[in-house]
């Protein structure tokens, strides 16, 4: 009976190890945010949904400021302001910087609520994600996010995706094809996905306040700029009808900022994978346009 215990624990020890090993094995192109939760504790970020994830190039910022921008940007769903949002900022943020660059990309429908009546923060779509599960954000392997988000796990076991790749630096490179018809029927794919979804959105005082609150707390923690990025121009007419008063309602916390800038002349100037996010190709060149704005402030 000892021997056969013996065994059975050394079986399951070598197992254990081997599927320790295996989740290792998770990178870039894997998974689209699980690098996020491995880095170190950052001291200047890029922050926002998809389209800063995709849009902004912390290589094109890192040359023009002197210093490393990490991209911690998730998706409408995981990461609109709110208190979900702001926490996994607190904890990604080195607590000892002091004199930080923090790129704040901000849009009505990361200012928004989606399918619900009541605009309460235990509400919030982002609640069960795992933005809000995860707590340990800088932790490498970190077997937690691994083993709670990575569905299937045996997914580390399939070739490597071709049209994704996270970078290093928290930018989700993505890689699709680009000719006219591929990029036309994505556009009107996401316009029209965008536009019968419309309905369900409401702009949320809450979420305001939260972007508010995100400001002023990165504010004692070095300089803070808000960014409206480029969009196509049917996004931006959707755009206009969910929050036509957007720098209006946006005041407080653009007051509160070091400065803001609003990218929407850039609309029918630049390239789109499906008219939501930049191609990585207009990506650098809005990034440079950033970096030059704020080395110049």
């Amino acid at each position: 009976m000892r021997q056969f215990l013996l065994h059975t624990i050394g079986f399951v020890v070598i197992v254990g190890i081997s599927f320790l090993a295996l989740l290792s094995r998770a990178d870039g192109s894997y998974d689209a945010f699980y690098l996020r939760f491995t880095s170190p504790q950052q001291q200047n970020m890029i922050l926002g949904t998809s389209r800063a994830a995709q849009g902004l190039v912390p290589d094109v910022l890192d040359k023009l400021l002197n210093r490393s921008v990490y991209n911690y940007s998730f998706t409408l769903s995981t990461s609109p302001y709110g208190p979900v949002y702001l926490e996994s900022i607190k904890k990604k943020l080195d607590p000892t910087v002091t004199d930080g660059v923090f790129i704040l990309s901000v849009d009505p429908w990361s200012l928004s609520n989606k399918n619900i009546k009541k605009d309460d923060s235990d509400l919030f779509r982002e609640n069960k994600s795992f933005l809000a599960t995860t707590c340990w954000v800088s932790m490498k392997p970190n077997f937690e996010y691994l083993l709670e988000n990575l569905d299937p796990v045996y997914r580390i076991l399939l070739p490597k995706r071709k049209t994704m790749k996270l970078h290093d630096n928290g930018w989700l490179e993505i890689t699709v094809p680009m000719d006219e018809q591929s990029v036309l029927t994505r556009t009107n794919g996401k316009l029209k996905s965008y536009e019968e979804d419309l309905d369900r959105f409401e702009v949320s005082a809450r979420r305001i306040a939260a972007l508010e609150e995100t400001v002023s707390f990165l504010r004692t923690k070095g300089t803070v700029y808000l960014v409206r990025l480029p969009v196509h121009p049917g996004m931006a007419r959707l755009e206009a009808q969910l929050m036509p008063d957007f720098e209006e309602r946006l005041l407080p916390a653009i007051s509160a900022a070091t400065d803001f800038l609003d990218l929407s002349g850039y609309n029918d100037k630049l390239r789109y994978t499906d008219g939501n996010h930049l191609h990585k190709t207009s990506g650098k060149t809005v990034s440079g346009i950033i970096g030059d704005w704020i080395g110049k402030r």
